[in-house]
């Protein structure tokens, strides 16, 4: 890991491998690394959040404050977060694993959830939703509203 820098929010770091790069990201609570492989979070209830990349790759952490939504997995890369009252919105880059998926949880009931502007289904158990993603075109705008 050449650097870890802040940034405006959370912070910034890079982590170089020859095959597959791991991190482990003590927090205070939920959040997101954008551009890494696969990610998952409090896993063992230790509010950890660890992921890989595959390439040598810039990412940033960074934490969700605002929407009551917390992401416990994403088998996709993330290149943005945008947090607001009513809805989150991630943007997803093209990921390398052939099962796209996404568990998160939420204090709030969901309404719908939109990719691309078209809604999709997720599973719902208890406060969690599985959420199975489509075949999508990179960028892709996934917009959750409760």
């Amino acid at each position: 890991m050449p650097y870890v820098h802040r940034a405006s929010n959370g912070f910034e770091f890079q982590l170089l491998t020859h095959s597959k790069g791991r991190f482990a990201i003590a927090t205070s609570g939920p959040g997101v690394v954008l551009h890494s492989d696969s990610q998952e979070f409090d896993l063992r209830g230790d509010k950890e959040l660890e992921g890989y990349v595959t390439s040598d790759r810039k990412l940033q952490y960074v934490p969700m404050k605002r929407s009551g939504i917390v992401l416990h997995s994403a088998s996709v890369p993330l290149g943005a977060v945008r947090e607001a009252a009513s809805f989150l919105t991630l943007e997803l880059e093209k990921g390398t694993l052939p099962h796209a998926r996404l568990v998160i949880s939420s204090a709030r009931k969901l309404k719908r959830i939109e990719l691309g502007g078209k809604q999709i289904q997720s599973k719902r158990s208890g406060t969690k939703y599985v959420i199975e993603l489509p075949d999508y075109d990179a960028p892709a705008q996934l917009v959750m509203h409760w």
